[in-house]
């Protein structure tokens, strides 16, 4: 004979389930705002710092000093905006005699990714800091790349081994009976490097506008 389970357990039974994700919730909770110091709290995405007064006086102060299309106010952790942003975006008011910027924020959004990497060196990480509502690993892949090939490195090898042929930039093919031993550059070499500084020149890469 089959016994039907009472509704009094059957609620005890949906009332510890409940428990026990709420035990797992907080446990989630705790573990995380101990990881992150508590900032995973306080600094949620897209949050937000924005003092219209102070912004507006800073827009104001660029137009005579110059560089008002590429001067930032962070905003957030991380975040950065331009005036041009601004104005746009969160309705400041726009000075009088102020240039016209990109009104797509892309080239002045690489320009400013470019000035962060240069004050904080290393230590900048791409996808980790906004300008104008993206990464800049976004500003500079939508603008510009390393492009090129490291052909001065492979291609002035003279009898080509597979020990003086640099494998990291270069294939190299071993001799046959009709052909030669051959070091040739790498295709896709220059294009895993994502930022200016880290696109190495010596090498044959260059950082620019790919062509349309």
């Amino acid at each position: 004979m089959i016994k039907r389970m009472s509704k009094r357990g059957q609620s005890i039974g949906m009332r510890e389930l409940f428990y026990v994700l709420l035990a797992v919730a907080a446990v989630v909770i705790i573990v995380l705002g101990l990881y992150t110091n508590w900032k995973f709290f306080t600094d949620l995405p897209g949050k937000i710092d924005f003092d219209m007064t102070l912004y507006e006086q800073k827009c104001i102060n660029t137009v005579s000093l110059g560089g008002f299309c590429t001067n930032t106010m962070l905003v957030g952790e991380n975040t950065y905006v331009n005036c041009q942003y601004a104005i746009d975006v969160y309705g400041a008011e726009k000075p009088d005699g102020a240039p016209q910027c990109s009104t797509d924020y892309k080239l002045n959004s690489q320009q400013i990714c470019n000035l962060l990497e240069d004050k904080e060196g290393e230590d900048f990480k791409p996808d980790k800091v906004e300008v104008n509502g993206q990464s800049c690993s976004y500003w500079f892949n939508k603008i510009q790349s390393c492009t090129g090939t490291p052909d001065k490195i492979c291609g002035v090898i003279k009898n080509p081994t597979a020990n003086n042929c640099p494998p990291d930039k270069c294939d190299f093919t071993a001799a046959t009976n009709s052909a030669s031993a051959t070091c040739t550059a790498k295709e896709n070499y220059c294009t895993q490097f994502t930022t200016p500084t880290t696109c190495p020149a010596e090498d044959g890469c260059e950082w620019k506008t790919p062509a349309a």
